[in-house]
């Protein structure tokens, strides 16, 4: 018995805690959009809107989505303000969200709240580059940026 307890802390020595994985990955995501609502007045304008996504990486297809976002912008005595939350959707059916918000000039940045599947227990951080506008259809708007993505898993 006691040669069991020995061995048993010794793996537990050599084999030390589990750590969490840290990735980074980086690609191009584009998106089209409508907005769902819009308020204006003198003093500047609010806006409600919805699109979808496909954020394609640059390195693997593993990390591929399809994305649907809600969000709202707005400009308010000539500042401007966008909120937003999304899901991320995987081959595997793996999910993550995520909630962002746009940058001075242009940039976002978003935080990963929570996951499902490979990403149970996520958490991290994505920023986006400056978007350049797109052709779109009359009453949608459409977009691309680049974007770097840091996560941790469990």
């Amino acid at each position: 018995m006691k040669t069991t307890y020995l061995a048993l802390a010794f793996s537990l020595i050599v084999a030390g805690p589990v750590l969490a994985e840290e990735v980074k990955i980086g690609g191009t995501t584009c998106w089209t959009g409508e907005n769902t609502g819009l308020l204006s007045s003198d003093a500047g304008w609010w806006s409600n809107w919805e699109l979808t996504s496909v954020y394609t990486d640059d390195e693997s297809a593993e990390y591929n989505t399809f994305n649907r976002c809600i969000g709202s912008s707005q400009r308010i005595d000539g500042e401007r303000s966008d909120h937003w939350t999304c899901v991320h959707y995987y081959d595997d059916d793996s999910t993550i969200m995520s909630g962002g918000n746009g940058l001075p000039g242009g940039g976002s940045e978003a935080r990963l709240i929570s996951g499902t599947g490979r990403f149970e227990g996520v958490s991290g951080s994505r920023k986006g580059e400056p978007a350049v506008s797109r052709n779109a259809p009359e009453g949608e708007f459409a977009a691309c940026r680049t974007e770097t993505t840091t996560m941790t898993l469990p």
